[in-house]
């Protein structure tokens, strides 16, 4: 929580905001890759680029 106050003193909400709601997208990879447990199916996939395009989307302005 320490970090999300740092960041928005740092940075406008518009754009901490989206990458603080990433957050699962991390945990999922990290436990993918740790775990090996959590398979990528296609519908999960599917659900991931769309979130991970539109915050570089929101970050690069376009």
């Amino acid at each position: 929580m320490l970090l999300l106050y740092a960041a928005l003193a740092r940075g406008t909400v518009t754009l901490v905001s989206p990458l603080v709601a990433t957050y699962p997208l991390f945990t999922l990879a990290l436990s993918a890759a740790l775990l090996r447990s959590t398979p990528l199916a296609p519908r999960l996939v599917g659900g991931i680029l769309p979130t991970v395009g539109g915050v570089a989307a929101l970050i690069t302005g376009g």
